[in-house]
């Protein structure tokens, strides 16, 4: 096995010349699963190149030896950090808490942490999200939903600006909120064939609907267990197959506007997959976006605009609309909105949405055969990591043979 391992690594590590008899060293950013990119390294990324060049060259700087690229500080008003739980016996911040006994762990059983967020200002807490705690032998701080959680919100907040792109298609603007305008989007995309004639509005934004909805798989998974793929496969599948509709439409000298979902070239079978899937979404009264708790959180946020003056009011929304939008799992997964998932989705014995408690989105760490405790992830969202590199493989999905698909890799098998 060494030797085939070793194989495979120097085939990652070493590049070979065009005469076949010289190597040279690749790039660390160029080796196994990329969950970054690289500008100058990734092919993907060359339009991003392009476009800081002409910047460059429109600014008069051509010849400047200062490196230019854009810049992000992930820090927004929801961002949070609470107190771990913690036996006091095993506690190393106690001796740091000198100024309020009150706050040691001897007290409050929580870790003395100086900056923590206060409870009322967080968005992410008991009862429904347990934070780490190492309050026994037996507790294990890593068995916690809040890396899937902080995923979850991550692309909530990104399918709002996916939202606003795709509202600025409209040509005499819209009084309609933009994430519902998607959603209505989305929908039409999906069920081209009730559409009168294809709306080029929607054909425009065949590429962001996509896009949306591979999000939106990320964010409501359909398989749990380690070493499946996290993404549906419809999903995986259409963003790369509806660019390479438009690289087609490209080089036949055409408008590149994409197809309906029905046109871009998937099998029938995925087609028909990602119409019922979609078909949770929407549903009269049970809709998990539409007039749901999904939709309600995207208009909060929306409207709150990623402002840093936040009120105690707006922080109570905002979590109660996560927490619903979270406990809506129950409803993507029901076959009808009105009965349970089927097994062994985690809320097959669960009666309704709002029963949905944190045993039930926590992920299994460790499972146990004897005592049939199956090893699973998260109920929503993904690893970070996972997130970073199906975002990369979205951003290639003009390459050839891309699929917008991760392995679940966590837990006590983690890679």
């Amino acid at each position: 096995m060494s030797d085939k391992l070793s194989g495979r690594f120097a085939k990652a590590h070493w590049v070979q010349f065009e005469d076949g008899r010289h190597f040279c060293e690749a790039p660390v950013t160029a080796r196994g699963v990329p969950h970054n990119l690289t500008p100058g390294v990734h092919k993907c990324l060359d339009d991003y190149i392009d476009a800081l060049e002409t910047l460059r060259n429109h600014t008069g700087r051509i010849d400047s030896g200062t490196v230019d690229s854009l810049m992000c500080l992930s820090f927004g008003p929801w961002s949070q950090a609470l107190a771990p739980v913690i036996e006091a016996t095993a506690d190393l911040s106690m001796r740091q808490c000198v100024r309020d006994p009150s706050i040691m762990s001897i007290q409050s059983g929580k870790a003395y942490l100086p900056d923590s967020t206060s409870d009322a200002d967080a968005i992410v807490r008991e009862p429904l999200f347990r934070r780490p705690c190492q309050a026994s032998i037996s507790d294990n701080p890593f068995a916690t939903s809040y890396e899937h959680i902080d995923s979850f919100f991550n692309l909530t907040n990104s399918l709002v600006l996916v939202a606003r792109c795709a509202a600025m298609e409209c040509p005499h603007g819209t009084t309609q909120p933009v994430t519902e305008l998607l959603c209505e989007r989305i929908d039409k995309w999906i069920n081209g064939e009730n559409i009168a004639g294809e709306d080029p509005v929607v054909v425009r934004n065949a590429a962001l609907c996509a896009d949306a909805l591979l999000m939106l798989s990320m964010m409501y998974p359909q398989k749990f267990g380690i070493g499946e793929g996290v993404v549906l496969t419809v999903w995986a599948e259409a963003v790369p197959t509806m660019h390479t509709k438009l690289l087609e439409q490209k080089v036949a000298g055409e408008p590149q506007v994409g197809a309906l979902f029905g046109d871009i070239g998937l099998p029938e079978a995925l087609v028909e997959q990602g119409r019922a899937w979609w078909k949770a979404f929407v549903r009269p009264d049970t809709g998990v976006w539409r007039g749901g708790p999904l939709g309600k959180l995207l208009m909060v946020l929306d409207k709150h605009d990623g402002s840093h003056k936040v009120s105690t009011d707006a922080y109570a929304t905002v979590r109660d609309c996560l927490e619903q939008s979270v406990q809506a799992a129950w409803l993507v997964a029901s076959p009808d909105g009105c009965t349970p998932p089927d097994e062994p989705h985690p809320c097959c014995e669960v009666s309704e949405p709002k029963r949905v408690r944190r045993p039930v989105i926590d992920p299994v760490f460790v499972g146990n055969e004897k005592r049939g405790i199956r090893q699973r992830g998260c109920l929503v969202g993904i690893k970070p990591h996972q997130l970073r590199q199906v975002c990369v493989e979205a951003m290639g999905a003009h390459l050839p043979d891309v699929v917008c698909q991760v392995s679940r890799n966590e837990g006590a098998c983690l890679l």
